[in-house]
């Protein structure tokens, strides 16, 4: 997944993508804290993460902006990371 990636849709593209993802990291360390909230149903969240990757011995840092809109009754509608 990167920004040049077309955009998974519908959820079981979004949770097989997850999977193959997860299945190569032990170790996974993940925290967030939400910046923002409106009225309106978006959110945005500042996110970090660290793993290892047996396969190569390697240590991954990353971190990040989650952007969320969430309907009325509390679905999705759109992420962005």
């Amino acid at each position: 997944m990167g920004p040049w990636d077309e955009p998974l849709r519908g959820r079981q593209a979004i949770r097989a993508r997850f999977a193959r993802a997860i299945a190569r990291q032990e170790q996974v360390q993940f925290g967030h804290e939400l910046l923002a909230v409106t009225p309106d149903g978006r959110g945005v969240a500042r996110w970090w993460v660290s793993l290892h990757i047996p396969a190569d011995g390697t240590v991954e840092e990353d971190e990040g902006i989650f952007l969320v809109t969430v309907e009325d009754e509390g679905l999705c509608t759109e992420f962005r990371e």
